[in-house]
C-alpha cells in the first residue's frame, strides 16, 4: 500500500506543484527556437548568392535601360575580387572599359569610355538568376537600371 501511494504522490506532486507544466512550457520553449533556427538557417541558405567568377571570368547580356549590352569580365591579375573588362552597347560601335570589385553578393565598377575618366559607375546585386541593379552616369548623372544574364565563362585569352 505504501508502495502504491508513493507512486500515486510521486505522479500526482509534480502536477500540484506545477512541475509538470512548466518542463512542459521550457520543452516547448525550446523545440520553437530550434524551429525558428531551422527556419533561419533555411532562409540563410536561400538567400541567392553571386556564382564565384571563375579564373576565365564572365560573359554577360542583359539590358541597361532600353538598350540591350554586353559585358565581359575576368579576375585582375593579384587582387582578390577585383575585376577588369568592358562592355559594349548592341548596335552602337567602340567598347566601354570596366573595373571594380566583385563578391558573393554583388559589384560594384567604374566604366571608362576614354580610358583615363570615370564616365559611369555600375552598382548590382545577385538576384533570383540575375544581376540586378543601377547605372548612374559621370558626375552624379541620370540613373538607368540595368539587368545581366550570365551567358557563359569567358573563353581565356590567347598569349602569343
Amino acid at each position: 500500500m505504501r508502495r502504491v501511494l508513493g507512486l500515486l504522490l510521486a505522479a500526482l506532486l509534480p502536477l500540484v506543484l506545477g512541475v509538470a507544466p512548466v518542463t512542459l512550457a521550457v520543452a516547448a520553449d525550446k523545440a520553437e527556437v530550434k524551429t525558428q533556427d531551422k527556419t533561419k538557417d533555411k532562409t540563410q541558405d536561400n538567400a541567392a548568392k553571386a556564382p564565384a567568377m571563375p579564373a576565365t571570368g564572365l560573359v554577360l547580356r542583359g539590358s541597361l535601360g532600353a538598350d540591350q549590352v554586353q559585358l565581359q569580365l575576368r579576375p585582375k591579375p593579384e587582387d582578390d575580387g577585383g575585376v577588369e573588362g568592358h562592355y559594349f552597347i548592341f548596335g552602337s560601335g567602340g567598347q566601354i572599359l570596366l573595373a571594380g570589385e566583385f563578391d558573393d553578393e554583388g559589384f560594384l565598377m567604374e566604366e571608362s569610355v576614354n580610358g583615363r575618366d570615370v564616365s559611369g559607375q555600375w552598382e548590382g546585386r545577385w538576384q533570383g538568376d540575375a544581376f540586378t541593379g543601377s547605372w548612374r552616369g559621370a558626375d552624379d548623372g541620370p540613373t538607368r537600371p540595368f539587368m545581366l544574364r550570365i551567358v557563359r565563362s569567358a573563353k581565356p585569352a590567347v598569349v602569343r
